[in-house]
């Protein structure tokens, strides 16, 4: 399957799994379509980290945000992993992780594109497109680990606090001291 094809097959699945019509395991298993996700998490989490930067009191460097989008994607891959291993599950990393990052990529670009056509915030249709995020995330952990929908949300919340850790850390390493 050449590099064109796969990539067009993985966007309509996980379109599909945005719409609930598929799962994780429909997907083409490709290292190379994991690793350009990844990188593009990263790049997202450092432009977001660096959105962050005029909002809160820390003197966060670019090389910060770097570090802390790098190891937050390590965190929330090493916590995947973990989980799937105990489950015996481990084969299932690849398209669970890009099931994870490329849905979670669709919604942010869907989001950007709306916030970039309507020139001012909707606050209910982010929190909309939030809920149908972590709705999907649930859909994603549910089918892969094979849990029901209990089990899949504190999975998520698992992974999700995971992943969170490292950017905590280099965030509040860098707050200003407050008076």
């Amino acid at each position: 399957m050449n590099a064109i094809s796969l990539l067009y097959q993985t966007v309509y699945v996980l379109g599909q799994i945005c719409l609930f019509r598929a799962k994780p395991t429909s997907l083409p298993f490709s290292w190379f379509v994991l690793g350009v996700l990844v990188a593009v998490d990263c790049a997202l989490n450092v432009y977001n980290l660096t959105l962050l930067k005029g909002k809160i009191p820390a003197d966060l460097s670019l090389m910060d945000c770097y570090v802390a989008a790098t190891l937050s994607v390590i965190a929330l891959i090493a916590m995947a992993h973990i989980l799937l291993s105990k489950r015996q599950l481990g084969s299932r990393l690849n398209k669970f992780m890009v099931a994870f990052f490329g849905t979670d990529l669709m919604i942010a670009g869907a989001m950007q594109l709306i916030d970039a056509a309507v020139q001012t915030p909707l606050p209910m249709l982010h929190l909309a497109l939030a809920i149908w995020r972590l709705a999907i995330q649930v859909h994603i952990i549910q089918c892969t680990f094979e849990v029901k929908m209990v089990q899949a949300m504190f999975l998520l919340i698992a992974i999700i606090f995971a992943a969170s850790v490292p950017l905590w850390f280099i965030v509040g390493m860098n707050l200003q001291p407050q008076p």
